[in-house]
Order: C-alpha cells, then sequence, then structure tokens
C-alpha cells in the first residue's frame, strides 16, 4: 500500500510540473481528484465550466475504459488522455466518445 501510496504521489508531483494545463486552454480545479472510478489525475474545467477529466499516462495507451469511466462518474462528456503513444483503437474510438488525444513531449 505504501508503494502505491509513493508511486501516485511521484506521479502527481510530475504532472504538476510537466503538464501545461495553459496550453489546454483549461481551467484547474484539481489534482488527484478521487471518483467512484479512481482518481482522475487532472480535473478542469473549459470556460463555459464543463468539467474535463484528464488522465496522464506513462507509455502506450491501449484503451479508453479509465477514462470513460471518469467521464461517466462526473457526467460530462469530453475527456482528455495525455500520454507518449496511442494505440490505433484508441484513435479511432477516441473520436466516437469525444475524447482529445494529447501527445506528452
Amino acid at each position: 500500500m505504501e508503494d502505491n501510496i509513493n508511486i501516485n504521489n511521484l506521479k502527481l508531483n510530475y504532472i504538476k510540473e510537466n503538464i501545461d494545463i495553459d496550453k489546454l486552454e483549461l481551467n484547474l480545479i484539481e489534482y488527484g481528484y478521487d471518483t467512484n472510478a479512481g482518481s482522475i489525475d487532472i480535473l478542469c474545467e473549459d470556460d463555459d465550466e464543463n468539467l474535463i477529466p484528464i488522465k496522464v499516462k506513462f507509455g502506450k495507451v491501449k484503451n479508453i475504459c479509465q477514462i470513460l469511466g471518469y467521464m461517466k462518474t462526473i457526467n460530462v462528456e469530453r475527456g482528455i488522455i495525455i500520454t507518449q503513444d496511442f494505440s490505433d483503437d484508441v484513435k479511432f474510438i477516441a473520436e466516437d466518445f469525444d475524447i482529445d488525444l494529447v501527445n506528452m513531449k
């Protein structure tokens, strides 16, 4: 359990230092927002005050289940995944669910 807490803290610290929310033209609400579907890495809102969950993943994203769970739990229609690489399946299906895919630099 302690190892998971340390890993989560390292991930949140990395996110805070390296993910520029301003470039996404969003307003930060909270890092590590807890829901029944798990902890949303970054919870933001757009200029119209629509909530937008952001999932940050290290490595290749092969499915969109986690972000869909966040979107359903907080009852929103748009989400964002930030990572280094996306599978072709994710690229194909993300459009149908209004999920923006952002490449991490």
